[in-house]
């Protein structure tokens, strides 16, 4: 977490969380391939929540990855916290199987 500070002119800089490059890749990853998308009105309904088998559906991934990306931008911690919970982890693998069987393959190679 970078910490807040008053700068010298007397202004103070929030501070805010500082992910690692890994962390910011799979989220740049997540916008860049259009999981996070504005069709879903995640501020007006619940995120998807892990299920005990730890996996999701396509539809409910990306709900859960708009939730992730957007919910960080008026809630500090919202993706180091999916990450800590594994749902990042299972957005991710949700959509790669869903990619692979779209392309015809199992998604091994």
């Amino acid at each position: 977490m970078a910490p807040g500070r008053q700068n010298p002119s007397g202004t103070w800089t929030v501070g805010y969380p500082i992910h690692s490059e890994r962390l910011n890749r799979v989220i740049r990853a997540l916008v860049a391939v259009g999981a996070v998308t504005p069709a879903y009105l995640w501020i007006d309904n619940p995120p998807p929540t892990l299920p005990p088998d730890g996996r999701l559906s396509p539809a409910d991934a990306m709900r859960a990855a708009t939730a992730i990306v957007r919910g960080e931008r008026f809630s500090d911690g919202t993706i180091a916290q999916a990450a800590r919970d594994g749902l990042i982890d299972a957005v991710g693998t949700s959509l790669c199987a869903w990619y692979a069987a779209e392309q015809g393959h199992d998604g091994r190679t």
